[in-house]
């Protein structure tokens, strides 16, 4: 018996409406593989919308496996997204959704979550399909912790630099105290004294008393000469005129020639010298005039070196002697040398010492540069 034309219609309804079946869950399936290969968690939401038309809630209708092992849930399909996970509002994250939908712009963020015991940093994206979203969800809770590693360290290191420097600045101070304390100070003292000086008029002649003036003059003239002589070391250690005006090499020179009377220099300059910008060339001068007045001081020294090399990369400053050596139970010698330590430290540079007491010295420095 033939089917009549409605019956053939009626098959071949039935006919495509199994194979546009099998085709969706056909598809749906190569989705969920899709999303079960990845690692971030993915999940599909349906708007549910009440009378008016506004979105209430989500329709959970799509998870992955990442998504079920991060929430430890696998029973999510077909559940509301703000019912389950009610925090999602209190971290504007709902609020977020509902924009999406609206203007159909992707949008993420990251955000804490303390919420259903969480207690973790995610990172989330919405984007826009149909009358839905597909949403992703990431935990970057260890991201979150290196960052906040990073900047406490930071932190740290910027409280170290700090008073690494106060404390450069403050032996700054005391050095420069003594030096008028111990120099222009007692200089002075000896002026007032040699001005002051008693002597017995009425028992000396014309002569005598000039003589005795005359004396007092020329000790009073030697004394000032050598406040003035004083007064200018000091001002020339707080500002070297020489660097500014004459360039590196003719200031480390002339701080050599300053202590010739303690101990022989020898200064040897190599590489690219005349190109090192003004801030740097300070550096290396104050740093020679430490090692140098270090050497003067404690090493008992009668020859010295000092090499400076500069490359397009770096600034190599050795300064050598041929004295006691350095004794680390010293607290003088460890003071001085741990001062410039701390400078090379705030440059990010090098400090190494050879030395053992009653044996000569090297201090060899490295410091980072970019010669332009």
């Amino acid at each position: 018996m033939r089917k009549n034309n409605s019956q053939q219609d009626d098959d071949i309804k039935m006919r495509d409406s199994s194979n546009i079946n099998a085709y969706l869950q056909e598809s749906e399936g190569l989705l969920q593989s899709v999303f079960d290969t990845s690692l971030i968690g993915m999940s599909v939401l349906q708007a549910k919308r009440d009378e008016q038309g506004q979105i209430e809630d989500f329709v959970i209708r799509i998870v992955n496996k990442e998504l079920e092992r991060e929430t430890g849930r696998t029973d999510l399909v077909g559940k509301l997204y703000a019912q389950e996970y009610p925090g999602i509002r209190e971290a504007g994250i709902f609020t977020l959704m509902l924009k999406v939908m609206e203007t159909g712009v992707p949008e993420q963020m990251e955000y804490f979550y303390p919420h259903e015991g969480f207690n973790k940093w995610f990172s989330c994206m919405f984007v826009k399909l149909n009358d839905g979203l597909v949403a992703t969800n990431l935990d970057i809770s260890s991201r979150k912790k290196a960052e906040e590693e990073r900047v406490q360290m930071v932190i740290s290191q910027n409280q170290k630099i700090y008073w690494a420097t106060l404390n450069i600045q403050e032996i700054e101070r005391k050095r420069i105290a003594e030096s008028l304390h111990n120099g222009v100070g007692q200089l002075l003292y000896g002026v007032k004294m040699s001005l002051l000086q008693d002597y017995n008029k009425e028992n000396l002649n014309i002569e005598q008393l000039l003589a005795q003036i005359e004396y007092i003059t020329d000790h009073t003239d030697k004394l000032l000469d050598a406040a003035i002589k004083e007064t200018r070391r000091i001002s020339h250690e707080l500002t070297p005129a020489i660097l500014e005006e004459y360039g590196l090499t003719e200031a480390i020179e002339d701080l050599c020639r300053q202590f010739s009377h303690s101990l022989v220099i020898h200064c040897n300059f190599t590489g690219l010298i005349n190109g090192i910008d003004q801030q740097m060339e300070l550096a290396i001068y104050r740093i020679t005039q430490e090692l140098v007045m270090n050497i003067i001081k404690h090493a008992r020294a009668s020859k010295a070196a000092v090499n400076i090399h500069v490359n397009k990369k770096n600034v190599s400053i050795i300064v050598s002697d041929n004295g006691i050596g350095f004794n680390k139970k010293s607290k003088n010698d460890g003071i001085g040398l741990k001062t410039i330590q701390n400078k090379i430290n705030l440059l990010n540079g090098t400090f190494k010492l050879e030395s053992n007491s009653g044996q000569d010295s090297e201090v060899s420095i490295l410091i980072p540069y970019i010669h332009i």
